[in-house]
């Protein structure tokens, strides 16, 4: 079984399903194969070009007032009644628990979702999804992800010190020191087995989304992913800016999602 606090799968839910991906495996040179068609709609799987491995999926979902394009980033749980009442009981809110969907359908040789997961909010509104029956943890030592797979992750909120307490508790993850990032504010490391993973920062005034989990695709060459960015019809929300570990950059696709690109070394 997975340990505890590790993202384990993310969906795009996007409102221009074309428009996305078409960004996305430009961006990233991936490939797309559709992997579901059920009553629940279409569900299409993004993998690397030259190796059969799967990395995130991606969902239509109908534009609607109110309605915009995002991620949803699933964390694995060993206690998943005991996480979705922690949230229930420290201020966030359970929006999807799987009494609202079928885990397995009987019609699927081999079913996408093979554990139960739910859908949360931290009480600041930042949205994911508790998972339990993820497959077991890969050894750690591997070193950094490959290019075109997630490997940072931040969480912009109107509560750091709040948020950090609060997963925390929830997941046992480490939280380093704060840190003065100048006008981006005060951050804190989060760090999982020693390893640092991401950090915890404010949402800054005027910032036009609500607070959220941001996903960061692996660069080998950020600059030259910026301008691309551009060329594909996608905005630069925040230029690249130095980790201790690479630098990073936040974006907006085509139709409006927050994802984020980083170069590590």
């Amino acid at each position: 079984m997975a340990g505890p606090g590790r993202f384990i799968w993310y969906d795009l839910m996007t409102i221009e399903l074309e428009n996305s991906l078409v960004f996305l495996t430009e961006l990233l040179n991936l490939s797309v194969t559709e992997a579901r068609i059920g009553e629940d709609g279409q569900y299409f799987m993004c993998t690397p070009k030259d190796v059969p491995e799967a990395l995130f999926g991606a969902i239509p979902i109908i534009k609607d007032e109110g309605v915009q394009s995002h991620w949803l980033g699933y964390l694995a749980v060993d206690d998943f009644a005991g996480a979705l009442d922690f949230v229930r009981d420290n201020g966030g809110d359970v929006h999807v628990t799987p009494d609202d969907y079928e885990s397995v359908d009987e019609d699927d040789d081999e079913p996408l979702v093979t554990g139960h997961f739910g859908v949360v909010t931290d009480p600041q509104g930042a949205v994911f999804a508790p998972y339990a029956g993820a497959e077991e943890e890969p050894a750690e030592g591997a070193g950094v992800v490959p290019p075109g797979r997630i490997g940072w992750y931040e969480l912009l909120t109107d509560d750091v010190d709040g948020a950090c307490k609060w997963y925390q508790e929830l997941f046992g993850w480490e939280v380093g020191p704060p840190i003065d990032r100048g006008e981006e504010g005060i951050a804190h490391a989060l760090a999982r087995g020693g390893r640092v993973f991401g950090m915890i920062r404010p949402r800054l005034a005027g910032d036009s989304f609500p607070p959220r989990w941001v996903y960061y695709f692996r660069v080998d060459d950020i600059d030259a992913a910026v301008a691309r960015v551009r060329d594909l019809g996608g905005f630069v929300y925040e230029d690249p800016a130095p980790l201790d570990d690479g630098r990073r950059a936040s974006l907006i696709d085509p139709t409006g999602a927050p994802v984020g690109i980083w170069q590590p070394g």
